[in-house]
């Protein structure tokens, strides 16, 4: 959660920041073969699909403070070990 903030000194509406909230969910598992351990993972960054900026520059100049963050997104990988204690 990010409450509301201004992205000027001045406080001006133009640079007013509206709280927003953005959830993940991530979800995985650890699977032993022998000396090989896998850990797969799945997720969905902005669970949501919120509408809200990734980054905001403080009093830049013509107005440029905001940067959109990227929509609803799906991500997945692996983790591979090799070894003993893996």
């Amino acid at each position: 959660h990010v409450g509301e903030f201004y992205a000027d000194d001045g406080n001006s509406a133009a640079a007013r920041v509206e709280p927003y909230q953005v959830s993940t969910l991530r979800a995985g598992g650890t699977f032993h073969l022998g000396a090989v351990t896998l850990e797969p993972y799945v997720g969905v960054g902005n669970l949501f699909d919120e509408d809200y900026f990734q980054n905001v520059r403080l009093n830049q100049g013509f107005s440029r403070y905001f940067e959109p963050a990227p929509p609803r997104n799906f991500y997945g990988g692996v983790t591979v070990r090799v070894g003993p204690g893996a």
